[in-house]
């Protein structure tokens, strides 16, 4: 990247990561139990800001040519806190954060990137067969402290790329005849979303 590349890009940042300080500010002077609406709309829209932000510096670092591409967005999986596993012949993946809802290109940058990273270095260092006949379980955890949180509609959730990472990776084919997709919300200690894959003859006893 050359240097007139570079300063474009850096102010790219600097501007967004001043839209997130201006939405904080907001934030801090709105009554979350008076306006939990708006509060959640200004939360949202901080979120994204620095999603976008994040991607930016990611651009940055890739086009330097010194950073392997690979190599960062595993580091960045394990600074989210993104885990994979495979326990009892039943795949998980832990994402620290709920699904961005459907709108703006960089929520899902942010969160697929990493997690690719995680799945094919999971993959590269475990062998397991592909799921054929199978159930994917989304569980979506609320934090319970906020008053007033409101549940999204799963419909409004961006979960389809997020699946079809996960199907290149452990299914066979994901089509609808083969899986079977089920959703469940719960109250918990913080924001997270646990994916899991399993046989369908796996899934009463793991419902119980």
């Amino acid at each position: 990247m050359n240097i007139n590349a570079l300063h474009i890009q850096l102010n790219r940042a600097r501007e967004t990561l001043k839209m997130v300080e201006n939405y904080i500010s907001c934030l801090e002077t709105l009554d979350p139990h008076r306006l939990p609406v708006k509060f959640e709309e200004l939360c949202t829209e901080a979120g994204f800001q620095a999603e976008k932000a994040t991607c930016i510096m990611r651009q940055i670092i890739f086009s330097s040519g010194t950073v392997e591409k690979t190599k960062y967005l595993r580091k960045a999986a394990d600074t989210m806190g993104v885990t994979v596993s495979m326990k009892d012949g039943i795949f998980a993946i832990t994402l620290p954060c709920l699904l961005p809802k459907k709108r703006g290109k960089y929520s899902g940058q942010f969160l697929l990137d990493p997690i690719n990273a995680a799945l094919e270095e999971f993959v590269s260092k475990n062998t397991f067969h592909k799921f054929r006949d199978c159930a994917i379980c989304v569980v979506h955890t609320y934090d319970s402290t906020p008053s007033g949180r409101r549940f999204f509609d799963y419909d409004n959730l961006q979960q389809k790329q997020l699946l079809d990472l996960i199907a290149t990776y452990t299914m066979v084919d994901d089509n609808a005849l083969l899986c079977d997709v089920h959703h469940t919300s719960e109250a918990g200690e913080t924001d997270e979303t646990k994916v899991f894959v399993m046989a369908k003859n796996r899934l009463p006893q793991w419902l119980a």
